[in-house]
């Protein structure tokens, strides 16, 4: 078989993919083509276990390089995820333990990657600075890169949201919903799934005999390898230890179609990242009526769950249990007046009338200008 053949099968298999796993298809799978990079390889993480991000940067540069094969050419780009913020700074500087900075005894230590930080982040700001157009994602995105980059504040744009995928239920739908808390969520460290266990375990604890007797919690999201795969190994062994193992139940890798099954059918959808950049899980939970409770920063924080008609927001374990107490102590007139709050709330965030329009209006005077060169 020749390359071209092994690539073309290859391509096939993850729109296959996309289709089982989102639930997209496309009307024409023969007039995509995919171009497979050798040297994709130079942007994984796991490759540069010291100094990631400059290492990992100088990476994608030689892979966009690889990719564009042109010269003096600028693509177009968003920005969903920023390689740094000020967050991360922070966190640095107050020796706090997060997902990409273990705390260290050592002050040499901690000054140097602060140093490291803020030489990274200046030299990020000066090739920011270079677009023509800079689109975000969320407010916190914007706010974060306009600080970092010093330049003209960047262009707002919420990512696409399939929100007609569940305007079908009303708020009628919400009686038959089952005491099922659940958590949509690749299982990534940064996701925090051992919080979700432990809050949950807690709520059981504190909630009225009548509710706990009947509450489950479910957790769906992706394993993208074997790192990932140890990590809910590692999750059902912390299910045993809290004694709350017949009580949870773990969806590896769940089509789109048994996904969409649950939403349907919980009551209280579970989002626990600390700086999500927005968060569009926690909006298709809210499409689909369930009352969230999401972590009380970043995108969540700003952009989807801004009022407590909306839903709730927590960031430890005891504020996570206590926000479930009172999700499940809502009563049916409550849960529908915040259904009809939510589905207005929402509507900013549809695809069609948000993303698409946004994006066409936003890139049409690039577009203009570089067809004015020709």
């Amino acid at each position: 078989m020749s390359q071209a053949d092994k690539e073309r099968l290859a391509g096939k298999a993850i729109l296959a993919k996309v289709e089982r796993t989102l639930g997209v298809g496309m009307p024409d799978p023969d007039s995509i083509r995919f171009a497979f990079l050798s040297g994709r390889d130079r942007i994984n993480p796991a490759r540069y276990p010291r100094l990631t991000l400059l290492r990992q940067s100088i990476g994608g540069a030689v892979l966009g390089l690889e990719a564009i094969g042109l010269a003096n050419r600028t693509p177009p780009a968003t920005c969903t995820t920023p390689l740094i913020s000020t967050d991360m700074i922070e966190v640095v500087n107050a020796n706090s333990v997060a997902v990409n900075n273990p705390t260290t005894n050592s002050p040499f230590k901690r000054l140097a990657k602060l140093v490291y930080y803020r030489l990274f982040a200046l030299l990020y700001g000066w090739f920011g600075r270079r677009w023509n157009l800079v689109m975000t994602n969320s407010s916190w995105t914007t706010g974060h890169i306009a600080s970092l980059w010093g330049c003209q504040l960047p262009r707002l744009l919420y990512p696409p949201v399939y929100v007609k995928e569940f305007a079908h239920l009303g708020p009628d739908s919400l009686a038959g919903r089952l005491p099922i808390v659940l958590s949509v969520a690749q299982f990534r460290p940064e996701k925090d799934h051992p919080l979700q266990l432990r809050a949950f375990a807690k709520f059981l604890q504190l909630a009225p005999k009548e509710v706990a007797d009947k509450a489950s919690l479910v957790l769906i999201g992706g394993c993208r390898n074997d790192e990932d795969s140890a990590r809910v190994d590692r999750l059902r062994c912390l299910a045993e230890e809290l004694s709350i193992e017949d009580r949870v139940r773990f969806q590896v890798n769940a089509p789109h179609s048994e996904l969409r099954t649950w939403l349907e059918k919980a009551r209280i959808g579970l989002h626990s990242m600390r700086d999500e950049h927005f968060g569009i899980g926690i909006v298709d939970m809210m499409a689909a009526g369930l009352t969230v409770i999401a972590h009380n920063s970043g995108g969540p924080k700003m952009d989807i769950v801004t009022d407590p008609q909306l839903g709730f927001l927590a960031a430890t374990e005891d504020e996570y249990a206590q926000a479930l107490v009172d999700a499940f102590s809502l009563d049916d007139k409550q849960l529908r007046r915040r259904f009809e709050a939510v589905r207005r709330h929402i509507e900013k965030f549809a695809e069609e009338k948000n993303f698409m329009p946004g994006f066409c209006q936003l890139t049409k005077p690039l577009i203009d200008y570089r067809g004015g060169e020709h």
